[in-house]
């Protein structure tokens, strides 16, 4: 008993150095967005009427400052963005006059001014998303299908576009 208590430091030593290296050994951790293969669609909020599933590219970012959320497809477009202070609004380019903390929704690149965005599901994968403005008939969601890299997402936009 009494040897091990005097190698109790040495072990601890090669415990830290071991965890240490394992530290070294991770992947870095992946950026703030993701992209998506998937799949979206319109309900008509007054009958609740939805329509064809169409497929499409998504995108969701998110920090500590802001967060965003798009879908595009040849079918329709519609993004949204929240920011959570002053500060952090004056970063956003693509809609003037920001307010901390309000949802800001854009459908098929028109100006972009207060709405709602509603997540869905139980699980990320799972889950869908619906953006709408209280003066429009409908609401624009989509599901993530499965994650895809940027550069897929960029040509898929590219071929749609033509």
């Amino acid at each position: 008993m009494l040897h091990l208590q005097n190698r109790t430091p040495q072990l601890l030593l090669v415990v830290f150095a071991v965890l240490a290296l394992l530290g070294v050994e991770q992947k870095p951790v992946s950026a703030a967005c993701e992209n998506y293969e998937s799949v979206g669609w319109v309900i008509n909020k007054a009958s609740g009427k939805r329509s064809k599933d169409v497929v499409g590219r998504s995108w969701h970012c998110a920090n500590l400052r802001s967060a965003g959320d798009s879908f595009i497809s040849k079918e329709f477009s519609a993004t949204s963005m929240i920011c959570h202070s002053e500060e952090d609004c004056k970063s956003v380019s693509w809609v003037k006059n920001t307010r901390p903390n309000t949802t800001y929704v854009a459908i098929n690149q028109q100006k972009a001014s207060p709405g709602i965005s509603k997540r869905t599901g139980e699980a990320w994968m799972k889950s869908f998303v619906c953006l709408t403005k209280e003066k429009l008939e409908n609401s624009y969601c989509w599901n993530y299908i499965k994650i895809t890299s940027f550069e897929e997402r960029l040509k898929w936009e590219a071929s749609i576009a033509k």
